[in-house]
Parts: C-alpha cells; structure tokens; sequence
C-alpha cells in the first residue's frame, strides 16, 4: 500500500540516519569525565586540567510540576508528587550553583561556568490544563529555573507541554536561548555549538502525533498508530492492552520525528562529521 511503503521508506531514512549517527560518535573523543557533582557525591581526580573540559552543562527532565496533591501516571503504575516536583527542581538549581561558586568539580579541572541548562520536557504535568493554572504553574517553576548560574535554556517539548499549550504559546513562553545567541522560531528542532568541538543537536519528537503536529494533520499519525496498536487510540480507555516491550510506545500521547526532519538530521550529521565534530 501507499502508506507501507512510506513507512518503509522512512525506516530506511532512519537507518541511514542511524549509520551517520555512529560516524559522528566515531569522531576524535574529547576526555572522558568521572564522578558526579552533588551533595555526598564523591570527588574523583582525572588528572584533567581546565584545557580539558570543553563545556559544562546542566539538565533536567519530568519535572511535571502541579500545586496539588499527589497523583499518579496515566497507567496508575507510579506516584506523581506534583509539589515536591519544584523542591526537586530547586535542589538541582542550588547543585548548579554550588557547582558555579566552587569553581568546577575537584579534579575535572573545570571552570565554574555553566554553559547551559538543557530542560528535556514535561516542565508542569497535564493536570494544570484543567485547572487553568497552565500559566501560572509555568510562571512559578520558570521562576526557580532562573535562578540557575546561567540564562541559556533549551527547552525540548514533552506531551505534557502539549497538553497544556498550543505550539504557538510554548514558542512564546519557552523560546530555545542556547550560547551563541537566539534562533528562529519557526521550527522546534534546530543544532548549536557551544564549543568548537562538539554539535549539540535539540529535536522535535512531536513532529508527527495527535497532539499538535507541525503541519497541522493529526491523521498522519492516527495512521501510523492503527498499523502498530490493535486498540482504538481515538477512544478512551488502556491504550497498552495486549502491547509488549517496546512496543508499547505506540500510544497516542507519543510522538514520532517526520520526513523532512529526519533529512535535516541527516545533513548535520554529515556536517558534524566533516567537521569533525561530537555530536550530543
């Protein structure tokens, strides 16, 4: 059929983006760093000096922050504890610090300075839509974030994010801010260097998905689900009967990356290898 063999076609496009992503890993390795950074983390000298450490930064993910009690996932299988979500998000501003006033990690040889903070999604928890506290739930967790040692933020794009905004609005509230100065706002995917050394590469996951996809075309991905999930994902209900494994990633609050995407990754890979560059 017409829609297997696109399917087919993208999987061949995925593979070939996955050959040119182990070409790019394969570039000249930078040091290897050891330990970790935070309190009671033991301190591991390397033997590095600063000349060795190209860049340092923070991150965080699924956050998922909500001023009310606790809940749980979709599938009831792990608590959410929506407010201690932000003494969490603090912890790891108060780690970024102290990592910024201690001048680097004993050992690494690094500076203190945070390059950026990549920020993976899910920043508040869906739950907020139907209180209408997207906005502000946002505000207050943004307002502890900033008081990270740096002001260059990436924000990727969870499907809690989509739950609670329009893609329109989280170019607006979470527009990219990595070193090097701002970028356009037309596309959620788009690479960075913050050394020359090294590629870092931020995608779009919902590219394609029934949640707000880039063209608009919820079918695309309704498609895509029909073909690998025997549930009826336009209904509500357990998504996962009868779903293994990996598997179970062919649920509706999932994404997928699209063609014209994937194109480009392929190009910046390519690129990065010429360069040569690592590629994060």
């Amino acid at each position: 059929s017409e829609m297997g063999q696109k399917l087919n076609a993208s999987e061949r496009e995925y593979e070939h983006v996955w050959q040119t992503l182990e070409g790019a890993a394969a570039a000249p390795p930078a040091p290897a760093l050891q330990g970790a950074w935070g309190q009671g983390a033991p301190a591991v000298d390397t033997g590095a000096t600063a000349d060795d450490v190209h860049f340092v930064f923070g991150v965080i993910a699924d956050i998922q922050y909500a001023d009310r009690a606790d809940g749980t996932n979709f599938a009831k299988t792990v608590t959410r504890r929506y407010r201690n979500a932000l003494e969490i998000t603090k912890t790891a501003v108060a780690d970024w610090n102290a990592y910024s006033t201690a001048e680097g990690v004993p050992g690494w040889g690094a500076s203190g300075e945070i390059s950026f903070v990549a920020q993976l999604g899910d920043l508040i928890d869906g739950v907020n839509k139907a209180a209408g506290a997207s906005e502000s739930a946002l505000r207050t967790v943004l307002s502890e974030l900033h008081k990270a040692p740096t002001q260059k933020f990436i924000h990727l794009i969870g499907n809690h994010e989509l739950y609670n905004f329009s893609r329109q609005d989280i170019t607006r509230f979470l527009a990219p801010n990595p070193p090097g100065g701002a970028l356009p706002l037309d596309s959620a995917y788009y690479a960075f260097s913050p050394h020359p050394q090294w590629n870092i590469v931020v995608l779009d996951p919902f590219d394609i998905s029934t949640l707000a996809p880039s063209n608009g075309d919820v079918e695309e991905a309704y498609r895509m689900l029909a073909l690998n999930n025997p549930n009826d994902v336009r209904a509500s209900g357990n998504f996962l009967d009868g779903l293994e494994g990996i598997a179970k990633r062919w649920v509706p609050y999932n994404g997928a990356i699209g063609q014209a995407q994937l194109m480009w990754l392929e190009k910046t890979l390519e690129e990065a290898q010429k360069a040569p560059q690592r590629v994060v």
